[in-house]
């Protein structure tokens, strides 16, 4: 009997079996003989910064000029240290190694007392600030002429004091002062008249003698507000010319001094031309040094003599009061300008950065003792942290030492020079005391007028590698 034949679609089914038991054979036997897939490497997870637990609280008090006649000044040192202070925090605090509660992150404490402007007021007020809250460093106020009574209660607690420039202006020329073990523990931070005139003198000897190539005797006169103030700007800038040794091409003529809120200037003025100066220093106020620039701008014998205003002229205040008086002046021994930056860009942009900062938290426009307080408190950090401990003696000493390293210079505002050491504070040979003071890189500004928008702009002059234009000499050209 005949087999009856496979139909096509029986025999299609077939194959088609064959051919999928074929293929999973072979994948099976695939995945049975091949290697096994190499471990994936892991992607890298940054290692953390080693940080440490906040163990405590480390408490920096401040005695300032809040109320009364000095108040705008203590304001700006204290929303400056208030800003570093936040910054300091929000970064873990300062490591101590050998700290009060054990080794660990310390926070920022600031404390404040107003002292009201008052030398009376402000020993007592350093006597609490010290005794209440025991700080690891004082800040002392703007106040001056209430130092020396300060002085017998920071040597009693040994406390290690940052000092504002005006202390240590009293400090350096009051004659019956004498020093003593204290003068140890104080810092000066601030380019008060005993630094900022030699920067002065050797702007305007550097401007007389290389850019007018002048080979008359350069004659000085300073015209400065009566007191310690005028009395500090003398002798800084008579010390500077015997200390350069220029004291045969280089003389302080004369010092006319004057009561601050003088708005009359006809005497002043009339003794200026007697003395046939050629370059005038003033230490004036901004509104008095504006009402002096528009009078002496009508003398017409003293027209293109080199002036040159201390930093606290660069204020816009002064450029606001002074107006066109202003074109030609400059504004010497800054360390910091609220009014203009200079050509190294890494510095510009931190100035325009702080003044952003600062605005924010003040809702004011940031002036050379805003940049002070800040740099006080970033300096006391660093100096904590290389102290390892708020033990007095220890922190003097870490101030004493402390290198002003990139790190440290990365968060000052204020242009810092090193000393020879490469130290920010020195041991100042001078006053026969040893208080030590901060090595600053000064910038001169000169004020020039734009007459479209009838506005006074400054721009740097000096020194040359932080010179943003050539100056340009001699006043109300």
């Amino acid at each position: 009997m005949r087999r009856s034949a496979i139909s096509r679609t029986a025999l299609w089914a077939i194959i088609a079996v064959v051919v999928i038991v074929v293929v999973v054979g072979g994948v099976a036997a695939y995945y049975a003989t091949r290697p096994p897939p190499p471990t994936p490497t892991p992607t890298p997870t940054p290692t953390p910064t080693p940080t440490h637990a906040i163990v405590g609280q480390v408490t920096i008090a401040m005695t300032q000029d809040l109320t009364g006649s000095d108040a705008a000044s203590g304001e700006q040192v204290l929303w400056g240290a208030q800003l570093a202070t936040s910054q300091i925090n929000s970064q873990g605090g300062v490591y101590l190694a050998n700290g009060p509660n054990g080794p660990g992150n310390y926070t920022i404490n600031l404390v404040w007392l107003d002292d009201r402007s008052s030398p009376a007021v402000l020993p007592a007020v350093t006597a609490q600030a010290i005794t209440t809250y025991h700080p690891a460093v004082l800040i002392s106020a703007i106040c001056p002429c209430g130092e020396a009574a300060m002085m017998p209660i920071i040597e009693q607690y040994n406390q290690p004091t940052i000092m504002d420039e005006l202390m240590v202006q009293y400090l350096t020329t009051t004659a019956n002062y004498t020093p003593n073990y204290a003068a140890s523990m104080l810092f000066n931070d601030e380019p008060s008249a005993a630094v900022q005139d030699p920067n002065e003198v050797e702007f305007l000897h550097y401007a007389w003698f290389d850019l007018e190539h002048q080979t008359t005797p350069l004659r000085i006169v300073l015209v400065a507000t009566s007191g310690t103030w005028g009395n500090t700007e003398a002798y800084a800038i008579n010390q500077t010319i015997y200390a350069n040794g220029w004291q045969n091409n280089t003389k302080l003529v004369d010092t006319i001094f004057v009561t601050e809120g003088t708005s009359e200037f006809g005497p002043t003025l009339a003794r200026l031309v007697s003395d046939n100066p050629g370059a005038i220093i003033t230490a004036l106020v901004p509104p008095d040094r504006a009402n002096f620039v528009e009078q002496a701008a009508a003398v017409p014998a003293l027209k293109g003599i080199l002036t040159i205003n201390d930093a606290i002229s660069d204020d816009p205040s002064y450029y606001s009061a002074a107006g066109r008086y202003a074109i030609g002046t400059f504004v010497g021994g800054t360390a910091y300008s609220l009014m203009s930056n200079p050509n190294n860009p890494t510095i510009a942009a931190k100035w325009n950065e702080f003044r952003a900062e600062y605005k924010a938290l003040s809702g004011q426009i940031p002036g050379a003792l805003a940049a002070s307080g800040y740099d006080h408190m970033w300096i006391i950090a660093y100096a904590l942290k290389d102290a390892g401990t708020t033990q007095n003696t220890a922190v003097i000493n870490a101030l004493d030492n402390l290198k002003l390293t990139p790190g440290l210079e990365s968060h000052l505002i204020r242009l810092y020079a090193p000393t020879p050491s490469g130290t920010v504070f020195f041991t100042d040979p001078s006053s026969g005391m040893a208080w030590h003071s901060a090595n600053f890189q000064p910038v001169v500004l000169e004020a020039f007028y734009n007459s479209t928008s009838n506005s006074v702009y400054t721009q740097v002059v000096w020194p040359p590698q932080l010179a943003t234009t050539q100056p340009v000499l001699g006043i109300f050209p």
